[in-house]
């Protein structure tokens, strides 16, 4: 059950139109995944350490040239 303080944020997110932000909330306390990238890796902070991380980065593409 979420707490009343994450109800609240939702309520206001909606009622000022703020809708990412809802959806966000929404998510944050109800534990539902939404993966619209099943094929894409995304790396949270629990499953990237500090090598890993060095790692992906001298790999991104920002680093080709």
């Amino acid at each position: 059950m979420p707490s009343a303080e994450a109800v609240s944020e939702l309520r206001k997110c909606l009622l000022e139109e703020r809708w990412a932000d809802a959806i966000f909330a929404w998510l944050d306390y109800s534990d539902v995944v939404v993966d619209a990238y099943p094929d894409e890796i995304v790396w949270t902070e629990r499953a990237l350490d500090a090598e890993r991380a060095a790692l992906e980065i001298r790999m991104s593409p920002l680093f080709s040239d």
